[in-house]
């Protein structure tokens, strides 16, 4: 049998965001569509970016910065009582916090005095989790594999890793970057040994 050759250009994320992010809806859990802008990559400020249900009525939009997922923050300072440098301060949120603060107490790792440290806030969507790049929403294509999970933004994104995951052939596209949705995907989606079991995942997800 011939082995299956790998034919498609190695797309950046954004080609799957142009044509809306299947969500799971943060009112009634059923398939809604995310969509939004940014002007940059890096770094990433999705705006004019709106969410509509299709099993219910809720609907969100926004012309400026809105996000609903998951969020750190990070700071640090000189110690205020020995001078050491430095006390760092970090936050992580499941979602941005009710009632924004711009400090955060801290520790002294020499002194072990508290310190307030100043800290700025960031939307965490490169943390890997499987949440949508405009609203911060839970994905609605996401399937569990082991202690693994495999998701995608839409069922073109899935139609495309299944094409990748399937080809025995998969030669590196020369204008592939660094931010390409292939180079960024985890060893063990790409490890032949797991290609069944990958490919029986993706096959779940296209009929969902």
């Amino acid at each position: 049998m011939e082995n299956k050759q790998f034919t498609e250009p190695w797309y950046t994320i954004d080609h799957f965001t142009q044509n809306g992010i299947d969500v799971q809806c943060p009112k009634c859990g059923g398939h809604a569509i995310s969509r939004g802008t940014s002007t940059y990559f890096l770094p990433w400020i999705p705006t004019n970016t709106r969410l509509i249900c299709k099993e219910c009525s809720y609907a969100k939009t926004s012309s400026a910065f809105h996000w609903s997922g998951p969020v750190n923050a990070y700071g640090r300072r000189p110690c205020g009582h020995c001078g050491h440098k430095w006390v760092e301060a970090r936050v992580t949120l499941a979602t941005p916090p009710k009632r924004a603060f711009n400090s955060s107490e801290s520790r002294c790792p020499k002194c072990d005095k508290e310190n307030t440290v100043l800290i700025q806030w960031d939307i965490d969507f490169f943390n890997a989790d499987p949440i949508d790049p405009f609203n911060g929403e839970r994905l609605w294509y996401i399937e569990a594999m082991k202690d693994n999970t495999i998701w995608a933004y839409n069922l073109d994104h899935v139609v495309y890793l299944k094409e990748y995951v399937s080809s025995q052939l998969r030669s590196r596209d020369k204008d592939a970057g660094k931010y390409s949705t292939l180079t960024n995907l985890p060893t063990w989606m790409k490890s032949k040994k797991n290609r069944d079991a990958v490919l029986k995942a993706l096959d779940r997800l296209i009929r969902k």
